[in-house]
């Protein structure tokens, strides 16, 4: 159940990643046009978001290969704060509107845990710190003209808003997925713990000899209390033995030995075998088995002689 679980979660992080990451591109490609039409001169910008958007496709492309979302998935978020970082100082610092895209990514980080959630957190209020302080040293100057303010931050708010609502539908339903593959796991292994009980039960209750011998060493594997009850023999002192510690070696059906083999699976068998407890004495059993999985399941129950020692003795009295 836990991994089946634990599969499921890391199919829904890799949805969630790879939807979130192409939106995100599809925003940077779009500030990439803006800043060409714009100002065609801040060529160092449009480089570093075509770079950008390179790393994230390729992170997604490298999915395929690598199976580890989460440090994929890192990775994304580090590149991206880096990123949005510099868009953040080339379209008026701490002024900005992608201050509002960069407030995002505590978001992203608590999808994996609670612990990069906060440490996102305190990156955040680091880097608006610097953001602030950064309007000092005038790093850089904002490419945004006066004409465009309202509708670069229109567009922002818009893309923002559209982002925490893409990613809060995903989450919701990720969330459910998981809680129902959780609760369906749940009832699943709760029918088998109770079909598991009965079958130990039953296998521990029967009045007859049960034991599962590997065939490839004729040892026994399980054998039930029935054994010690009949023949004295503990599961500790039987698990590991070969069974002509218990069967009678010239009573064992030769096709048996053969199965060592040759192992027919589902192959039904019966056979008569003399067993010799604890003690040494010698007692027949008429045994019905089946092969499954190179193993030998096999259910016996000890022959009555007594009614033909009667008729013997009942003979001799009469002579």
């Amino acid at each position: 159940m836990k991994q089946k679980l634990i599969e499921e979660m890391f199919e829904q992080q890799v949805k969630v990643l790879i939807i979130i990451s192409c939106i995100i591109v599809l925003f940077i490609l779009s500030f990439t046009f803006f800043t060409y039409k714009v100002v065609p001169e801040e060529s160092a910008l449009i480089s570093m978001c075509i770079l950008y958007a390179a790393i994230i496709l390729l992170s997604l492309f490298s999915l395929r290969f690598y199976q580890k979302a989460f440090h994929i998935y890192m990775l994304i978020i580090v590149v991206s704060f880096f990123m949005l970082i510099m868009l953040t100082l080339y379209t008026g610092g701490l002024y900005s509107p992608v201050v509002f895209i960069l407030c995002t990514i505590p978001i992203g980080a608590y999808n994996t845990s609670r612990k990069q959630g906060k440490t996102w957190v305190a990156i955040i209020l680091l880097a608006i710190i610097f953001l602030y302080k950064a309007e000092s040293w005038e790093l850089v100057r904002s490419i945004v003209p006066e004409d465009y303010h309202f509708a670069f931050l229109l567009g922002i708010v818009l893309f923002v808003f559209g982002l925490i609502t893409i990613y809060s539908i995903i989450l919701k339903n990720a969330s459910y997925q998981a809680f129902r593959s959780y609760n369906m796991s749940s009832v699943e292994l709760e029918e088998k713990t109770k079909r598991l009980d009965n079958l130990v039960m039953f296998f521990n209750r029967t009045p007859a000899l049960m034991c599962v011998i590997d065939l490839q060493n004729l040892t026994f594997e399980e054998v039930n209390p029935h054994f010690k009850l009949e023949l004295g023999y503990e599961l500790i002192e039987l698990r590991g033995q070969h069974i002509s510690n218990v069967f009678i070696e010239k009573s064992v059906p030769a096709e048996l030995n053969e199965l060592k083999s040759d192992v027919k699976e589902g192959k039904r068998y019966s056979f008569v075998a003399t067993l010799k407890s604890k003690t040494g004495k010698e007692r027949p059993f008429d045994f019905n088995a089946v092969v499954q999985r190179k193993k030998l399941f096999a259910t016996g129950w000890e022959i009555d002689t007594k009614p033909k020692e009667r008729q013997e003795t009942k003979s001799s009295s009469n002579e």
